[in-house]
């Protein structure tokens, strides 16, 4: 809420029925809070204010301080993780205020003022009503009643994890203080005293609140949470041991990455003992919450397994190393020998085994990194050209209680709230997990993968990659993958080779890893009809002591071809492939029916492409084959097959597609009569790309025919396709007819029509009032004149690409600009942008809808049945938040979660969005939760259509509940599928926005209409 404080300031001065108003996390700063200070010496309603995790300054917080001397309504005050100091003066207030009952400030002051933080709260719980809520308030009087321990946390949501770090009062330590204590011997030092420490560029050790709040993305700052053992009770990294690998791993990300690196170091980042109870509050709400840091999906772990080598333990036993001394109570420094040591090696240790386990949760392994490897044992396996296989598969939560009886945690009655914990993770992100990434897998962890593939119920694409695993392992993976139901694409690859000792010397064989599971995935796809995308970099024959044992695997992949319909992606992408094996895949497809497209390695030799030539010449089916940048003779035949093919197939069904696009394909006058003929009773066909196609005069006659009795085609891709002036005026007479034609495309030099040419589009023009982009190319000076002044009677055009063909003289360059002055004068005075059905964002036009957007004028935006990928939701959205744009419709845009969160976030923040269409997308009810709080939050929206959206009863609940503290006159929901249930949810919701309209509506002041308000707890700006 950057420079929105003073207006709602404004409001609440006011305001004369809110009592409840939740700030929290809008980055207010000392202006904000003065003029919210302001507004709370008149305001007599408000009885709760949340301001915490804003960034106040001393200037806030004495205005804050002076507003409650004359405030006497205001009951709660949460001002919490707000870094501020001189927390003194907010008790000295309190003996003129006697209507604050609840003042949090924890997060603030430091440990300094941890003091006065609790004598507040004493003070404050002497004020508490005495009775039976006595104890229960008592023990709730820090921060009120631990809401970071009892929050959710979303584990794929960026937000959600810096809200926890916040609330949790969680500092984060720089990775260069970590550098820093390394290179001059130093030690980690508790959080106590680390709050104090600086880094060598006089930047504070540990990450401020400030900081964090900023924090949106790993392109912000990598969060790594470091998993290691405490090996004394005092001090968990007395020899540095730790330390030295933590700056040498970090050190390597922040060069490769570019970007700091906040650490989390639980010695460091939270409270040690002895702890204050301010302080005690702080650590056990992050305790509560301990499994967001090593699972959520915009963080890393850095795992390290080792212990302090001996050697350097019996070098450290008379090393002073500062920690707590209970006798004295203070910070001391103890002789190594002194501090109780704990030898349990890092997977004996019950906390390490639930980090692992955690961590592994990811839906990429890569984020879960043993730091170590160069001290594990079994490091010497790099010596024999082997990765260290570090990747970890989540178990099942049956299989991880079992591993867990035996292990060691310092509190036993650890062990059930852990368990409790990891089945809670693991369901929530296995569950609804739609691609997985696992590298480095041990053969142990692919059997756990098969046993855990079961509950990744909505698992599409799966991805396997540097692997080890045996007969056995490969069997039970591919017998989980053949159960799965929704899984779609398999992507395998490890080394298809390893060094091996034989007879006292080191030689190259096939590794068996990639032999075993190649032969066990081609033996389930036989009866596999659900994987459509199957990829195997791990194909090769090689040496094998048992190959008289065994077929090679690439007769078990071919053998499945011959059975396999199913599968229409294969690729075959291991350079080390041959062409015998290419061939043997090539008989195998002369009979195959279900592969369209087919990718090998550009080391593909004549044997090989001989072979392909032989299956096309019996298999009709295949649509694409590529090779790399493999340019043989060969291959250019293929090719040109493959595209002669092509064409015939788009011919063949040209009046049914959306798109014909037949770019660089060898297109006959004939093939462009056939298309023609087809459009003029096609209503489906909307793009026409034809680039670097022998169009010419007379295929642009033929098309221009086409297109004049033709109603749905909206672009014309025709650059460098050899049309002449006839071909041009051809097209010209298409556009004065006010045909649907959006944008047309006749630029490059292969394109041969000169001033006459030109001329005839430039005249035609001039009636036209649909087409809003033309390239043309290089043009003549009089060209250039020509479609200046057509600019005088033509107001549809928005963009021309234009080019001169003297290359840039004088008087070209001023009508160029003249030109663009018209047309961005233009683009700014439009009011409306309308790309229904235009496919636009499947053909690069997403830059040109963004410079149409950026304007003062436009305000109504429609692109209803536009598909929408998900990059292009979250640009579009952040272009909103700063636009002027009221009306927004994205009916049937395919918007998936993650898109429909990107404008959640928008409508929460817009202050000038008024009408939403999202009908037709599947928003489900995990959507329609994240709708309903946006809704909450905006203060502009009075419309919202959601019909057809796949709403079942908790999502319209939710809604249900979001509309009493809504802006909405109006919303639909027709179409859902909450059944009878969410019939009557639906009726309730219309019968309550009808009394808004009609001014009927009860005040919903102090109290909510639905008591399922309570659950979803207050948000931006919420009048309770």
């Amino acid at each position: 809420m950057v420079g929105g404080g003073g207006v709602l300031a404004e409001a609440l001065a006011i305001n004369c029925s809110v009592t409840n108003l939740d700030l929290g996390s809008n980055l207010i700063r000392g202006a904000g809070f003065e003029a919210i200070a302001g507004a709370l010496r008149g305001n007599g309603t408000l009885l709760k204010l949340d301001l915490s995790r804003n960034l106040p300054g001393d200037r806030g917080a004495k205005a804050l301080v002076d507003c409650l001397r004359f405030n006497s309504t205001l009951t709660d005050l949460d001002l919490s993780g707000c870094g501020m100091s001189g927390l003194q003066a907010f008790q000295e207030v309190l003996a003129v205020n006697s209507s604050l009952k609840k003042l949090s400030l924890d997060g603030n002051g430091g440990e300094m003022e941890e003091k006065v933080i609790s004598e507040v709260q004493a003070h404050l719980v002497a004020r508490q009503p005495k009775g039976p809520q006595e104890s229960k308030e008592a023990s709730a009087r820090i921060r009120k009643d631990s809401p970071a321990s009892e929050a959710v946390y979303k584990l794929t949501d960026s937000r959600s994890l810096r809200d926890f770090i916040l609330a949790a009062n969680v500092r984060l330590v720089r990775a260069e203080y970590a550098w820093s204590l390394h290179k001059n011997g130093k030690l980690f030092a508790r959080r106590q005293e680390a709050e104090h420490e600086v880094c060598e560029d006089g930047r504070p050790a540990l990450v401020t609140p400030e900081e964090v709040i900023g924090w949106g993305s790993e392109g912000d700052a990598m969060i790594m949470a470091v998993s290691h053992c405490w090996e004394t009770r005092e001090h968990p990294d007395p020899c540095g041991h730790q330390l030295a690998h933590i700056a040498n791993c970090t050190s390597l990300y922040h060069a490769a990455h570019g970007v700091p690196i906040w650490l989390f170091v639980d010695y460091v980042s939270l409270y040690q003992y002895r702890r204050t109870p301010h302080q005690d509050e702080s650590f056990k709400a992050a305790m509560a919450n301990m499994h967001v840091f090593y699972t959520h999906e915009a963080s890393y772990t850095l795992r390290i397994e080792t212990l302090t080598p001996e050697t350097l333990w019996e070098q450290h036993l008379d090393a002073l190393i500062h920690v707590y001394h209970e006798p004295s109570g203070c910070v001391q420094p103890i002789p190594l020998r002194s501090l109780t040591r704990n030898p349990t090696k890092y997977r004996l240790r019950g906390w390490c085994q639930a980090e692992i386990e955690w961590s592994s949760c990811r839906s990429k392994t890569f984020r879960n990194q043993q730091i170590d490897l160069s001290c594990a044992e079994g490091a010497g396996a790099a010596m024999l050209g082997r990765e260290a296989l570090t990747g970890k598969v989540p178990m099942p939560p049956q299989v991880f209680r079992q591993s867990m009886t035996n292990l060691k945690f310092t509190h036993r009655s650890d062990l059930e709230a852990v368990l409790q914990l990891q089945a809670k993770v693991y369901q929530e992100k296995i569950s609804g997990c739609e691609t997985a990434i696992f590298e480095h897998l041990a053969a142990a962890e692919v059997s756990v993968l098969a046993k855990a593939l079961p509950d990744y119920r909505c698992l599409r694409s799966l991805k396997l990659l540097r692997f080890e695993c045996g007969e056995q392992e490969a069997a039970e993976l591919a017998e989980a993958i053949q159960r799965s139901t929704s899984l779609e694409a398999l992507e395998l690859s490890t080394s298809t080779t390893q060094l091996d000792f034989y007879r006292g010397h080191i030689r190259e064989v096939a590794n068996p890893s990639a032999m075993h599971m190649t032969k066990a995935v081609a033996e389930m796809l036989r009866s596999t009809p659900a994987l459509t995308t199957l990829s195997l970099g791990c194909i090769k024959v090689g040496e094998d002591v048992d190959s008289q044992l065994h077929k090679p695997p690439i007769q078990d992949l071919a053998d499945m071809l011959r059975t396999n319909s199913a599968v229409t992606d294969l690729v075959l992408s291991s350079r080390d492939i041959s062409d015998q094996e290419i061939e043997a895949v090539a008989k195998a497809l002369t009979i195959n029916t279900g592969v369209l497209r087919l990718s090998l390695p550009d080391t593909i030799g004549d044997v090989g492409v001989k072979a392909l030539q032989e299956m096309l010449a019996v298999n009709s089916i295949i649509e694409e084959i590529w090779c790399g940048d493999c340019r043989s003779q060969g291959m250019q035949r293929i090719n040109r097959l493959l595209e002669e093919r092509k064409v015939a197939r788009v011919v063949a069904s040209a009046e049914t597609l959306s798109t014909i696009d037949l770019r660089r394909c060898p297109v006959a006058a004939t093939d462009l009569q056939v298309i023609s003929e087809k459009l003029r009773s096609s209503d489906t066909v909307r793009d026409i790309d034809l680039a670097f196609c022998e169009v010419g005069d007379f295929g642009a006659q033929v098309l221009a025919n086409a297109l004049k009795v033709n109603s749905s085609v909206r672009k014309l891709a025709l650059p460098n396709t050899k049309i002449g002036d006839v071909g041009a005026k051809a097209l010209a007479e298409v556009l004065a007819m006010n045909s649907p034609l959006l944008k047309i495309d006749l630029s490059g030099s292969e394109n041969r029509f000169g001033d006459d040419g030109t001329q005839a589009l430039a005249k035609s023009l001039r009636a036209n009032s649909t087409l809003t982009s033309i390239n043309l190319g290089v043009c003549s000076f009089s060209s250039l004149q020509a479609f200046h002044k057509l600019l005088a009677a033509n107001s549809t055009i928005m963009k021309m690409y234009l080019h001169d063909e003297s290359d840039g003289g004088p008087e070209s360059i001023q009508v160029l600009r003249e030109i663009g002055t018209i047309l961005e004068k233009r683009r700014g005075d439009l009011e409306c942008l309308d790309f229904q059905s235009c496919w636009a964002f499947q053909f690069d036009e997403w830059e040109d809808i963004r410079d149409l957007l950026r304007n003062d004028h436009v305000t109504h935006l429609n692109l209803r049945n536009t598909p929408i990928h998900f990059d292009w939701a979250k640009d579009l959205a952040e272009e909103l938040m700063e636009l002027r744009v009221t009306s927004l419709d994205l009916a049937g845009c395919h918007l998936g979660l993650d898109s429909l969160k990107a404008m959640a976030t928008m409508l929460a923040s817009s202050s000038a969005v008024t009408y939403v269409d999202l009908g037709g997308n599947p928003i489900g009810d995990e959507g329609a939760e994240v709708l309903a709080r946006a809704i909450r939050c905006s203060t502009s929206l009075s419309t919202l259509r959601l019909d057809g959206c796949e709403i079942g009863v908790l999502g319209l609940q939710a809604l249900k509940v979001a509309v009493v503290h809504s802006s909405l006159c109006s919303i639909t929901l027709s179409q859902n599928v909450g059944g009878v249930d969410g019939e009557q949810v639906i009726q309730e919701i219309e019968s309550f926005v009808e009394q808004r309209q009609t001014g009927s509506e009860a005040p919903t002041t102090g109290a909510v209409k639905f008591p399922e308000a309570e659950r979803l707890g207050p948000r931006l700006p919420d009048a309770s």
